[in-house]
């Protein structure tokens, strides 16, 4: 398993754009009431750890300490198509919505506590796998009791980060805008 400390100027990084990005959804469904179903801090706290998990992600593929400011738009968290999901259960299964589109991917990391070390951090985000959305929308995952239902696919039905990386390289190789560069895409393999 893959793991990324976080410094406390990480997770001051986070708050910020977590805050950002809850007064912009309070803007969007104010209307709605989408966001009075949990407490303030609840909702802060699913951001922070959404925050999280996207820095994880970003310095795992590379790419620094890259940030979405844009969380209301169809386009995927990271570049090749990338959608993060992130959770603060050791335990929790990767979230897939209905209208994920299905050619992205979806990679699930978990933020967890860990035994604060000055030069560790005291967060760490755990990639525990990812798996093709067109293969996360299956009956069998889906789950109606969840208070958004939706495709939720438990950790042992992940495919391993190692896959991930190569599927990368191999869309990179495919007709896939990878590092600057993009090539004619082939058949034989899906684009994400």
């Amino acid at each position: 398993m893959t793991t990324i400390n976080f410094t406390f100027a990480d997770f001051l990084l986070a708050l910020k754009e977590a805050d950002n990005r809850h007064f912009r959804s309070v803007l969007r469904h104010f209307s709605d009431g989408k966001t009075a179903r949990k407490t303030y801090a609840d909702q802060l706290e699913g951001e922070i750890v959404g925050v999280l998990g996207e820095i994880a992600a970003a310095r795992y593929f590379k790419l620094g300490d890259m940030v979405r400011n844009d969380t209301f738009t169809n386009r995927s968290d990271l570049p090749q198509n990338i959608n993060i999901r992130a959770t603060k259960y050791p335990q929790g299964r990767l979230l897939v919505q209905k209208d994920d589109k299905s050619d992205f991917i979806t990679v699930l990391v978990t933020v967890e506590t860990i035994q604060h070390d000055p030069k560790l951090g005291w967060l760490a985000a755990h990639f525990r796998g990812w798996i093709p959305n067109h293969e996360a929308k299956q009956q069998r995952f889906w789950d109606e009791k969840l208070q958004k239902p939706c495709y939720a696919i438990p950790q042992e039905c992940l495919r391993p980060m190692t896959e991930v990386q190569w599927a990368i390289q191999k869309a990179g190789m495919n007709g896939q805008h990878h590092n600057g560069c993009s090539t004619t895409t082939t058949p034989d393999f899906p684009s994400f």
